[in-house]
């Protein structure tokens, strides 16, 4: 096992002897975290990927639907931030059936009409949902509006009155050294943990499509999927979705000696508020296609594989009958523009690809054995899966 592990914040409580196995998110399950309810949750590899650019959301500005309440700190804006979007925080439970168990993850309610932003693994494989409000302990009935694995975001419904509206908050702005709070359902019990830290990178990449994601050191356990990375004016500038563990050997009595090393990760709220909106309008998020897994290029890529260029993305597997694979893009290829906009780790591609439609034709520049060709690629549905 590698020393590292990329782990879904999420909850797992079993009903069974032993523990819940399986793929989230796309990803595959590659080692398990006990837990004190005989369950695990999965270390599996991020493959979503976010969108970029700049959204002009419809998500309401108001905070909450009700003041803060006063407090002696009044001047602690990590109170403020707290008070302010804590409300709108939840606790998210999924009723898996069939002997599954449940996985317990945190959401955040985005407007007065019930609709909760959560991570796409935590609502897999449901069969019912509930939530339990920040003021509250009534289990509240949920449904499923719509769930996007490939950005690993969705969004559910509660009939019932909220008692607050988070604000999302403009995450390009962000600039690394901020400061900023984690609340969730901590382990699928501690509702309304608040953890504190500072953004600690933007712009990072998990796996070969290049998930741009916010980088905090603030603490983020098990049960925080789903729920809100947010600045000390309290909007919401992530979602919440995994934690990187460091793996030891074992004290000799059967107990892990992981060690959490201050890296989690958080979706951008400019890319998790787009995608909600479109789940909310349609129930699911069209995807342009080209058919490649990729490699955004930065110093460290280029040295590794001994390219000639320092950005860029590099082709590392074309899809039978895709639209790449019909325009003569191969494995190795390095795609540097697609209709002439530069793409790589600031300009991801997949960012570049949602302003397009499906059945664009678009023309993709890459350069092979030194020489710089242009081809056009007519975009697909990406399918699902993909």
């Amino acid at each position: 096992m590698s020393k590292y592990r990329l782990v879904l914040a999420v909850m797992f409580l079993s009903l069974l002897i032993g523990s819940i196995a399986g793929g989230i998110a796309g990803g595959v399950a590659v080692g398990y975290f006990g837990s004190k309810s005989s369950a695990a949750a999965p270390a599996v590899a991020l493959t979503s990927a976010t969108n970029s650019g700049t959204l002009t959301s419809t998500v309401p500005t108001t905070a909450n639907t009700q003041p803060a309440p006063a407090t002696s700190s009044g001047n602690n804006t990590t109170v403020t931030a707290a008070q302010t979007v804590g409300p709108a925080v939840v606790t998210v439970i999924n009723n898996m059936g069939q002997g599954q168990g449940q996985a317990e993850g945190s959401g955040i309610i985005i407007d007065k009409s019930g609709h909760i932003v959560t991570n796409a693994h935590v609502v897999a494989g449901q069969q019912s949902l509930e939530v339990v409000f920040a003021n509250s302990t009534t289990h509240v009935s949920a449904k499923l509006i719509g769930s996007d694995s490939y950005d690993d975001i969705a969004v559910i419904q509660v009939n019932a009155q909220v008692p607050a509206v988070a604000a999302f908050g403009n995450s390009d702005a962000l600039k690394p050294g901020e400061p900023v709070i984690a609340i969730g359902s901590a382990l699928g019990e501690y509702r309304n943990t608040v953890t504190a830290g500072v953004v600690s990178a933007t712009g990072r990449h998990l796996d070969g499509e290049g998930s741009a994601l916010i980088q905090t050191d603030a603490a983020i356990n098990h049960g925080n999927s789903g729920g809100p990375l947010a600045d000390l004016t309290g909007q919401v500038i992530g979602i919440n979705v995994a934690v990187v563990t460091s793996s030891g050997n074992g004290n000799g009595n059967g107990f892990s000696t992981d060690i959490a090393q201050g890296l989690g990760f958080s979706i951008p709220s400019n890319d998790a508020s787009k995608v909600a909106q479109e789940l909310i309008k349609s129930g699911a998020v069209v995807r342009p296609y080209i058919g490649i897994s990729y490699l955004p290029i930065d110093a460290q890529v280029a040295a590794y594989y001994n390219l000639s260029v320092t950005s860029g993305v590099l082709v590392q597997q074309v899809q039978p009958s895709s639209p790449a694979s019909k325009a003569g893009i191969i494995v190795g290829d390095i795609i540097t523009k697609l209709d002439g906009q530069a793409v790589g780790v600031d300009n991801p591609l997949a960012g570049v690809l949602m302003t397009h439609k499906v059945g664009d034709t678009v023309s993709v520049s890459y350069i092979r054995n030194g020489q710089t060709s242009t081809v056009k690629v007519t975009l697909v549905e990406r399918p699902a899966g993909q």
